[in-house]
């Protein structure tokens, strides 16, 4: 299988793996990468698909277990996350399964929901394969390049000959999808993606990628036209928020000003390229952002969103908490005013949990000092979107051990799932 045999790989790519498993099975995650899935696929296989529809109706059809969703598993193009890059675990995983299949045990519960959620995250993954799989058989009758196709749509069993390369892989989350993705941009603006109708799809990649253009534009433009009163959604949002989504104010569609505004996630590679880039030059242009910003921007977009970080996740949120600089959002992690305080005092109540700030306490007795906010960070560092709700759940039992006042009511953009939109 050409896998490489290193010293401690398999304990160093653990944090990796965790993170992404967490990621990659919280429903906020689903949603959001298909709604990705569906635009990159759009503007990068040429394919005329519906977004957003195609992709929902093959979510449906994922869960259902239609026959395009047989021909893609049974062609190895699906199949879920457990054995990626892991040939050992395959034999650990088979086992398993004897044990469970002999009889029910209360014990096995706890697996056994996990894997059922797993086809729920596999089908996320697996819905923009089938639209396309649908459409390039209805138009071709060729199977085999219906599977090539969907398949191609993003190659996760690529993995490179280089032993650095898949090492990398290994210890860092996600890199390995951000280089095919950033390779599937590639062909696909040469119309190389296939080897059927490669003129039309990649003259379709470049009235794609200008239409993703011009509806940047616009929506920059409606923007800008309104000050930070009207229209605080946008003007009052982060950087990094204004870059990694469209953001859609309840006014433009006649809801109430109490209402929050609605986040549309970019996809990755074709949103820096086309969604990003333009505004940042647009925002440059009418002296909304300065060259120190966009330069931030695109350094942030770098590491973060294309992943060029050599770090790996075992050591990063440690490194990011000494440094106090979180790379995705580009600012520090305890701000300038917080970090004036000792230890504990500096610490808000709504915003960070009462498990790290019990911890500062206790080290600030033991005469030593320790931010709550840098617990909390590499805390979520370690254990993603799903290990943060479990730190939620367990907010208002820690409240009432550490003495805290208990937590306002979460605005709706607070809330769990509903809170990444």
């Amino acid at each position: 299988t050409n896998d490489i045999d290193m010293p401690f790989l398999g304990l160093q790519a653990i944090p990796a793996r965790l993170l992404r498993e967490l990621i990659t099975k919280d429903p906020g995650f689903m949603v959001a990468n298909m709604l990705r899935d569906t635009l990159s696929a759009w503007t990068t296989s040429g394919v005329n698909i519906l977004p957003v529809v195609g992709t929902l109706r093959g979510y449906g059809e994922a869960l259902m277990g239609t026959v395009s969703h047989s021909a893609l598993e049974g062609a190895g193009v699906i199949g879920g996350y457990d054995f990626k890059g892991d040939t050992a675990s395959v034999w650990k995983a088979f086992k398993k399964h004897q044990k469970e299949g002999r009889r029910v045990r209360l014990r096995d519960a706890p697996s056994r929901i996990w894997r059922a959620w797993d086809k729920f995250a596999a089908a996320s993954d697996t819905s923009t394969r089938i639209a396309v799989y649908n459409k390039v058989l209805e138009k071709t009758g060729n199977e085999a390049q219906a599977i090539l196709e969907a398949l191609e749509i993003i190659n996760f069993s690529r993995k490179g000959a280089n032993p650095a390369m898949r090492y990398m892989t290994a210890i860092i989350p996600f890199l390995n999808a951000r280089v095919q993705g950033l390779d599937v941009l590639h062909r696909g603006s040469k119309g190389e993606v296939t080897t059927w109708d490669r003129q039309a799809r990649k003259v379709n990649f470049y009235w794609r990628a200008s239409a993703i253009i011009a509806l940047t534009a616009g929506v920059y433009f409606a923007h800008s036209q309104s000050d930070e009163e009207e229209n605080p959604w946008y003007h009052n949002a982060p950087e990094y928020i204004k870059d990694n989504y469209w953001i859609i104010p309840p006014t433009w569609v006649g809801m109430s000003k109490n209402a929050p505004a609605v986040r549309i996630p970019i996809p990755f590679e074709v949103g820096v390229l086309f969604k990003v880039i333009p505004e940042r030059i647009m925002r440059l242009i009418d002296g909304s952002s300065d060259g120190k910003e966009t330069w931030e921007a695109l350094r942030r977009h770098a590491g973060a969103t294309l992943n060029f970080n050599p770090i790996p996740q075992w050591a990063l949120p440690v490194i990011e908490s000494s440094f106090n600089y979180s790379v995705f959002r580009s600012r520090p992690v305890v701000g300038f005013w917080e970090g004036k305080n000792e230890g504990w005092i500096g610490a808000d109540p709504t915003f960070t949990s009462p498990l790290a700030i019990m911890l500062s306490k206790a080290v600030d007795e033991m005469g030593g000092r320790l931010s709550p906010q840098k617990v909390d960070h590499i805390f979520r560092g370690y254990v993603g979107t799903l290990g943060s709700y479990a730190l939620m759940a367990a907010d208002s039992v820690g409240r009432v051990a550490a003495g805290l006042p208990e937590r306002e009511a979460r605005r709706l953009d607070e809330w769990p799932v509903l809170g990444r939109f």
